[in-house]
């Protein structure tokens, strides 16, 4: 009978050592520590005293995975620490009041200048010649 009982309990040690190490570094150790207690409570109260290896096993395996329980941890401590911002209340858009137009500012002499000389340029064919080799 005593080693019916210690094979449920190694199996449940087990389980919380592999949720502890699937934990390891990725949690404070106060939230590691917290975590696994947690576990460990929670398969006892689900074995309800039962020291059968087989209903022990069966009990472990529909918690889940050791990384599985990790990740579901540090998924909800995650949005436990960053709660999703509260949306504002829509507010009703309305149009900018329009703004004043700026005079014109006058174009400074040199510029008005070379934009004609510019245009010029642009409005001018050159005559280039063809490169070296080039037979139409």
């Amino acid at each position: 009978m005593t080693r019916v009982l210690e094979r449920a309990d190694q199996l449940v040690l087990d389980f919380v050592g592999r949720v502890a190490d699937a934990v390891h570094g990725r949690m404070r150790p106060e939230e590691r520590l917290d975590f696994v207690n947690r576990v460990r409570e929670r398969i006892e109260q689900e074995r309800a005293g039962s020291d059968d290896p087989r209903t022990v096993a069966n009990l472990l395996a529909r918690f889940g995975t050791p990384a599985e329980l990790a990740d579901r941890e540090i998924r909800r401590l995650h949005a436990a620490q960053n709660p999703p911002a509260p949306e504002k209340p829509s507010t009703e858009t309305k149009p900018l009041p329009a703004q004043p137009r700026r005079p014109a500012r006058p174009t400074p002499p040199g510029v008005m200048h070379y934009r004609g000389e510019a245009r010029k340029a642009l409005g001018r064919k050159t005559e280039r010649s063809a490169p070296a080799g080039y037979v139409p």
